[in-house]
């Protein structure tokens, strides 16, 4: 009875570490999408980069927004970066611009 109980016990304590390891692991490998500029006010004929990237997936459908009232000054340049992280890997992609603010144009 001891024996079982015992062994009952190691069985749960395998499920709890395997369930916190799937939950660790799908919470880890989530796509994620964002973008960043390097400055916070743009003033007309000023430069600035936008960067686009995106975590764990690939950006091979990546469509560039149209960037009416800029002119492309560098770009597409892009960027990889990989990584492991305590057993699991992980991945970036982005895509970069350069940007020459040609018009008065107002964004919010």
């Amino acid at each position: 009875m001891i024996k079982n109980c015992c062994h009952i016990n190691h069985i749960r304590q395998f499920v709890l570490v395997l369930l916190l390891s799937v939950i660790s692991i799908s919470m880890y490998g989530q796509v994620r999408f964002y973008a960043t500029a390097d400055a916070n006010k743009v003033f007309q004929g000023s430069y600035f980069k936008v960067v686009f990237t995106v975590e764990n997936s690939n950006m091979k459908n990546f469509i560039p927004p149209d960037f009416k009232g800029f002119r492309i000054i560098s770009g597409p340049n892009e960027a990889r970066f990989n990584f492991y992280i305590n057993g699991i890997t992980g991945y970036k992609y982005s895509y970069s611009y350069t940007l020459l603010a040609e018009k008065r144009v107002l964004f919010s």
